[in-house]
């Protein structure tokens, strides 16, 4: 979260499942620059605040899915690389983690995967 947060310099704001949403209130109170949609979450309520979003980054294929149709810059982290599930957007990353999608999650490879799909980042650092 601080590593996305100093690259870009954006506030996150996480799109949830309701199974996710402790989950999400947890690191919106664990971090000031996090937020959650104060309501009922939905696949409706995601796709919005992906339309809108400036940059997406997500490990959850459906979020990916959506903002490639909004054509929306995004980070998609896979432990498995399969085409069919990769961002389709016109400025996309992919970050390849093995067995557990944390691990490849470094500072260096998360800043260097945003400064490609969100330019004006690497003004930020």
């Amino acid at each position: 979260m601080d590593t996305v947060h100093r690259t870009t310099g954006l506030p996150l704001v996480i799109p949830y499942a309701p199974s996710g949403e402790q989950k999400a209130v947890q690191l919106a109170k664990q971090f000031p620059f996090v937020h959650t949609f104060s309501g009922p979450c939905s696949l409706l309520v995601s796709a919005a605040l992906v339309k809108y979003a400036a940059v997406v980054f997500s490990p959850d294929t459906s979020i990916v899915h959506i903002a490639s149709a909004y054509n929306r810059p995004t980070v998609g982290v896979y432990t498995v690389i399969d085409s069919a599930w990769q961002p389709q957007a016109t400025l996309h990353e992919i970050i390849h983690s093995t067995d557990h999608v944390e691990q490849g999650l470094t500072p260096e490879r998360l800043a260097d995967a945003f400064k490609r799909v969100y330019p004006s980042s690497a003004e930020i650092l």
